[in-house]
């Protein structure tokens, strides 16, 4: 298993687990229509920079960062068609096993959402909302064990899946599934973004200002300044 973006799709942007989003980002994919080549098109719809978006992809970088999880970039302006208004993309990985590596996983697919619930008061993500939020996204993990997720809910349910079988393996009474075993996990994801909230207010504050991608490099030094200063 492989999960390595996390992808944003706005609520005012419908759409499904198992449409493909494109990881092109920065890197400049082209179409050829006849004798033309045509540059990949970047998004300039005018809400990729509200704030909330920001601070969801934020939320993202700040955990994967905190578990170490080397990311390549993270954008506001990812390529038009892909449904998103943001995009953290996370270098190439190993395969990730072992109980410990997969709920950081499952954290960091779910830090966006949880971000986001935060900057709106929310509350407490619940294990109704937690069912309603990963929709189709479990059925899409189970049928697809082979395919790199495509957004933060297929992303999220294959960590979540993956974890569950190896607590089996090790522990056959050990809780599993999602009203009882991964609302705990979301719940200590709702504590990490409490406790790094300086690192995810100023990477988001960065995408806010930036027009380019904010590189991996860059978001790790503001990470690191944020909770020092904070400290």
């Amino acid at each position: 298993m492989q999960v390595r973006w996390a992808d944003h799709c706005p609520r005012r942007i419908a759409h499904s687990p198992k449409a493909q989003c494109p990881a092109a980002g920065h890197r400049s994919a082209r179409a050829c229509v006849g004798l033309t080549v045509m540059p990949e098109t970047r998004d300039t719809r005018p809400y990729v920079n509200e704030a909330l978006n920001c601070y969801h992809e934020a939320g993202h970088c700040a955990a994967f960062w905190h578990y170490d999880v080397e990311i390549d970039y993270v954008t506001m302006r990812p390529p038009v068609g892909s449904g998103h208004a943001g995009q953290t993309r996370l270098k190439p990985r190993g395969a990730i096993a072992g109980v410990t590596p997969l709920e950081n996983e499952m954290r960091g697919a779910v830090a966006g959402e949880l971000t986001w619930r935060r900057m709106r008061h929310a509350g407490q993500f619940t294990a109704t909302e937690l069912r309603i939020w990963l929709g189709g996204a479990v059925e899409w993990a189970i049928a697809h064990p082979d395919d790199e997720a495509v957004n933060d809910e297929t992303g999220f349910a294959k960590a979540a899946i993956a974890r569950d079988d190896e607590l089996r393996d090790t522990d056959p009474d050990a809780p599993t599934g999602l009203d009882v075993s991964w609302v705990g996990v979301v719940r200590e994801g709702e504590e990490l973004i409490a406790r790094l909230w300086p690192a995810v207010s100023a990477i988001a504050d960065e995408l806010r200002r930036r027009e380019d991608d904010v590189t991996g490099s860059e978001i790790v030094a503001l990470a690191k300044l944020a909770m020092q200063v904070a400290s």
